[in-house]
């Protein structure tokens, strides 16, 4: 088996991050990028080589990830209302994190030093970036109701009426505390949370809720989104079905090239902003709001492509049922290799073709990689 490496591996940090050896959270921060670059491609091949799926060339895309690539991060209220990452051993200022992520985190946390009361009650939040509009997001998670957190924090709080409205309710306190800041705040709990605006490509954008995914690293995403592309484009593809679609952050580009496609995604708030970025940039496409494994039971529709996102733990038994649809070529991408193999192995049995696997560097300076994998029917 041939390796073929293309791009490097990040920039070199060593040096930077003062807390990288009792952190742990980037473990190869402190090594030589191409050592690095040389371990992760030698245990990916390990791992896909015990496999009988197993392409004849590793393609590696390992972009070059800008040292500040973390586009959001989740925190911890600590009991007296403080804000703590989860890893206790992390740098305030921890040098993965976006700039302006880094700056927003700063001065929410000089503004919650003098009111550390007005977080108590919530379990944790997700912060993230600014978008094309110059807003950061703020998701908040309460205690879960009866915990000891919310009996020692509001002995007394009943969620009010319009908590579970369009546009949820924010104590006073806390939006007194982030007065003049540029960032847009929900609950995890609304029935509608706020949207961020961010670009695919050069001229593709998408919306995505606050409680919606989205990579980690914008830099790697558009590789990946651009490798997807030159995958559909190579192969004369048709039409798409994106399954865990999302905000649209793969079918998106796709539409915008003029294939037909539809995405299935089981997030009500994700699916409502790929409908408005659809509308807004006025594409011809759908994105429907089901749990995937009941829209394959009812809808074994043909596609010339499949795209696959799945959840960390992979496709498991809906591998069969993807199978089935008979698509001319399939797309899949994870962050976890080893269910990968897993199911790759079930799509080989049922008739498909490994064409290339690329290695996209998201999680740089982590032992944690994106794969992509495109397979071809056979026959």
């Amino acid at each position: 088996m041939s390796l073929v490496q293309a791009a490097t591996l990040g920039h070199d940090a060593r040096g930077l991050c003062k807390v990288a050896r009792v952190c742990g959270g980037c473990p190869q921060i402190e090594a030589d990028p191409a050592l690095s670059r040389k371990r992760t491609l030698s245990s990916v091949l390990q791992l896909f080589g015990a496999a009988e799926c197993v392409p004849r060339q590793l393609d590696a895309y390992m972009e070059q990830s800008p040292i500040a690539y973390r586009n959001r991060v989740r925190l911890r209220v600590l009991d007296d209302g403080r804000l703590g990452f989860f890893n206790s051993e992390k740098s305030p200022s921890c040098v993965v994190l976006d700039v302006t992520l880094r700056r927003l985190l700063e001065e929410l946390r000089s503004r919650l030093s003098g009111a550390p009361h007005v977080l108590k009650g919530y379990a944790h939040l997700e912060l993230r970036t600014a978008d094309m509009n110059g807003h950061a997001g703020l998701l908040l998670t309460r205690c879960a109701p009866g915990s000891a957190e919310t009996r020692m924090h509001h002995p007394r709080h009943e969620p009010r009426a319009d908590d579970m409205s369009g546009d949820g309710y924010l104590g006073t306190a806390l939006a007194d505390l982030l007065q003049g800041v540029p960032i847009l705040v929900g609950e995890s709990h609304w029935a509608k949370v706020p949207q961020q605006k961010f670009p695919l490509t050069e001229a593709v954008f998408q919306w995505v809720p606050l409680d919606g995914f989205m990579q980690v690293n914008f830099a790697v995403n558009h590789a990946l989104i651009k490798w997807l592309m030159g995958g559909a484009r190579a192969h004369g593809i048709s039409s798409v079905l994106d399954l865990y679609a999302g905000s649209g952050n793969f079918l998106l580009p796709l539409l915008a090239q003029g294939y037909a496609g539809l995405g299935v995604e089981s997030n009500a708030s994700s699916v409502r902003s790929a409908q408005q970025s659809i509308a807004q940039q006025g594409l011809a496409g759908e994105f429907v709001h089901s749990d995937v494994a009941a829209w394959l039971r009812d809808n074994p529709r043909h596609f010339s492509l499949t795209v696959v996102d799945a959840p960390r733990a992979g496709l498991r038994d809906l591998a069969d049922a993807v199978g089935r649809l008979r698509s001319d070529h399939i797309a899949l991408v994870s962050c976890n290799p080893r269910s990968l193999v897993r199911d790759l192995v079930r799509l080989v049995a049922l008739g498909y073709t490994v064409q290339s696997l690329r290695v996209f560097d998201m999680f740089a300076y982590t032992d944690h990689v994106e794969l992509g994998v495109w397979l071809s029917r056979n026959g």
